[in-house]
């Protein structure tokens, strides 16, 4: 695994990007559960804060419980001075998990799934690696893999996290998921025979902040 890493993390470019050049989407901090993709990693990292201003904004408001726009500036502030540098842009696989590493007599042939791979910070293999874990099993084995690869990660981790936690924080919404019709019930017994949704239609899947949601972690206690 140190060996496929190593080798893999030759590839560089000077910005992120797609294996095409093309733009980046967002699958590490800015990522939505919904068929659209909504954020696009900027070529440095204020452009890539700036990308999520409004909803960096609204999760630290809502973090700090505070409406003062200056203590909201001051913050947002710091975590941009504070974010993880990019530089070196490596292909990475970005959605590495023991799910997509097939083993053969001990042996690893092949890792699969590479729909999100491209060009992103030297730190975003390492994060998506823990944050996209399916057991314990798989923490232990990156722990060895990047301490293999020198990679200095409490540090960037301890940066990233606040970052991550104000963009989990705020109430994201898709036009998708609020426009619904209901069926007509096919019997007495039910109010309707379903619901039509309004991205199963192929409408526009429009991404904004609802501000007249409650806050995540009061919803689900995601953050606590």
């Amino acid at each position: 695994m140190v060996i496929a890493f190593q080798e893999l993390r030759q590839f560089t470019a000077t910005y992120p990007q797609e294996v095409d050049g093309s733009p980046l989407w967002d699958n590490i901090i800015g990522n939505c559960d919904s068929r659209k993709k909504c954020i696009k990693i900027g070529k440095t990292a204020e452009e890539w804060i700036q990308n999520m201003d409004e909803e960096l904004r609204e999760g630290i408001s809502r973090i700090l419980k505070t409406k003062d726009k200056t203590i909201i500036t001051a913050r947002l502030q710091e975590l941009k001075q504070n974010f993880p540098d990019g530089a070196p842009y490596v292909l990475t696989h970005a959605d590495l998990n023991l799910g997509n590493i097939l083993v053969h007599d001990g042996k690893i042939v092949a890792i699969i799934d590479w729909e999100l791979a491209g060009y992103y910070p030297w730190w975003a293999e390492v994060y998506t690696s823990y944050n996209r874990a399916l057991s314990d099993t798989s923490k232990v084995l990156f722990d060895f893999v990047w301490k293999q690869l020198n990679l200095n990660i409490d540090g960037m981790l301890k940066n990233l996290s606040p970052v991550v936690k104000a963009y989990q924080c705020y109430p994201v919404s898709h036009t998708s998921r609020t426009y619904i019709w209901q069926r007509p019930p096919f019997c007495k017994c039910q109010n309707s025979g379903g619901v039509i949704r309004a991205h199963q239609i192929d409408s526009e899947d429009k991404h904004f902040v609802d501000y007249d949601r409650p806050r995540l972690d009061e919803e689900e206690n995601w953050l606590e």
